[in-house]
């Protein structure tokens, strides 16, 4: 499993075996964890993109809308935002 993947799992105290549902559209189980702001061609060596606030579980659909809706992609940073902020 990607470090990433553990980490957002481990973090909301999910199982490495769970599927959590899909934060975009809460109606199916997520099958990717979506990098929010894109770790690029490089990769994140660094582990600066893998931050818990850039990272949600998605469903096939909605992450390919994040692909082409930047608005669709921004309302999905706030909803994490205040997620982990506990708003």
């Amino acid at each position: 499993m990607k470090n990433y993947k553990s980490k957002f799992l481990k973090y909301w105290k999910y199982g490495d075996q769970d599927l959590p549902q899909c934060w975009g559209c809460y109606t199916q189980p997520a099958v990717d964890i979506h990098h929010l702001k894109g770790r690029g061609m490089g990769g994140d060596p660094t582990g600066v993109r893998d931050d818990i606030r850039n990272l949600i579980p998605l469903c096939r659909q909605c992450h390919t809308k994040t692909d082409n809706d930047r608005e669709y992609n921004e309302k999905l940073k706030l909803r994490v935002k205040r997620f982990v902020d506990g708003n």
